[in-house]
């Protein structure tokens, strides 16, 4: 999907406006992003505090299954 500088000129208004920062992704970032994205959840789900808190966030089990 290509992006206009219309949406661009807005996306940089809205950041400015609320005093934060935006990285556009290029797509050949997207391996990255995903490779990151898969080793954080391997290593939150590894994490046994993580799961009880995931589980007691919605309502499931440890193994985040329902009792």
């Amino acid at each position: 999907m290509r992006r206009s500088s219309e949406h661009q000129q807005a996306l940089a208004v809205a950041v400015q406006r609320e005093q934060c920062w935006l990285h556009v992704m290029e797509r050949k970032e997207l391996g990255t992003l995903e490779g990151l994205v898969h080793r954080a959840h391997r290593v939150q789900m590894a994490d046994v505090r993580f799961r009880d808190e995931l589980a007691r966030w919605r309502g499931l089990d440890r193994d985040c299954r329902p009792p």
